[in-house]
């Protein structure tokens, strides 16, 4: 297991499961994006280790390279969260960027720089102070931060989960003729942060964050909607439990299989793993959702879009 990802869920199950809390840093701000024309870009998928499992397809990291540095680095894909830079990693690493507000936990610096093969111009960032791992150019993989939903307020990501690649563009008119005639979108909505998406299990209706960095979770609910989907209790011993590591503590998260359809549109993703956190089973009271899903439905057969521009979630069934 690589050293430097020891921090999965830190970034892409705290914000949501434990509290769901109103304070987050602002809204990030891009300026003077350029994008062309419709091209794929390669990402890395990223492994993680919790007890005993090993998940070959835990996070999503993309390339970025700074004015500054000829050396290039990474950030994960979390949409999930907010676009932020570690401050102990991009210090240790003696990358300067320009702070232009100041706060006493986190600051906001403007860069300019390449992410995933774009080129960006006075990009804003939020930095999280007193956070990262001490590393040097030489360590391989760096992780100096997360690239979240705020990056695509504006503009539309598409995941082609089967061949491992994404691609930035402005507006749907640059989507190649191959994708449109078969995309099938869904009305979403962004809340604060987060893409919300309307999802069924069975005839449930729910508000599902999608969150790229929860990304081994089919779903993960309450506990009253997890009883409800699965049938258990919580308490029987073929559950999967998982210890998964959150802010230097460990959260319970209990897994079993619905019985019941989740489907998106008009396509119908199987019956998945369903989760809950145990010691907090109501994480979603009072903020608007239901729960959230990974990457995992869409893993083999799917290309994902989220088009932040028209708050849409398109699905590209390719195998």
């Amino acid at each position: 297991m690589k050293k430097l990802f020891t921090s999965l869920f830190v970034i892409c199950l705290t914000l949501l499961l434990v509290g769901c809390s109103n304070k987050s840093v602002p809204q990030t701000n891009w300026n003077e994006i350029e994008i062309k024309d419709f091209s794929w870009q390669p990402f890395e998928w990223r492994d993680y280790v919790l007890g005993e499992t090993y998940y070959d397809k835990a996070a999503i990291f993309v390339p970025i390279q700074l004015e500054q540095s000829d050396q290039e680095f990474w950030l994960q894909l979390d949409t999930g969260t907010q676009s932020v830079f570690y401050e102990t990693t991009i210090d240790s690493l003696g990358i300067a960027v320009k702070t232009i507000v100041e706060n006493d936990t986190y600051d906001l610096v403007s860069f300019n720089g390449n992410i995933a093969g774009y080129d960006t111009k006075n990009a804003i960032f939020a930095t999280m102070k007193n956070y990262g791992q001490t590393v040097t150019a030489e360590d391989a993989g760096v992780r100096i931060g997360t690239l979240g939903m705020d990056f695509f307020k504006d503009r539309i990501l598409v995941l082609d989960f089967p061949n491992n690649r994404l691609a930035i563009v402005n507006s749907a008119s640059q989507l190649p003729a191959e994708i449109v005639e078969k995309v099938t979108f869904s009305k979403s909505e962004m809340v604060r942060h987060l893409f919300v998406v309307k999802t069924m299990v069975g005839e449930t209706p729910l508000k599902i964050a999608y969150d790229t960095g929860s990304s081994i979770f089919p779903l993960h609910v309450n506990q009253d909607l997890w009883q409800q989907f699965t049938g258990r209790e919580g308490k029987e011993t073929d559950n999967i439990f998982i210890e998964a590591p959150a802010w230097g503590n460990y959260i319970t998260v209990i897994g079993a299989p619905s019985k019941e359809e989740m489907i998106i549109s008009d396509f119908e993703l199987g019956k998945p793993m369903i989760y809950y956190s145990e010691k907090t089973p109501d994480p979603y009271k009072g903020s608007g959702l239901d729960g959230l899903m990974g990457n995992a439905p869409f893993f083999e057969d799917y290309i994902v879009i989220l088009d932040g521009i028209e708050q849409r979630f398109g699905l590209v069934k390719v195998h």
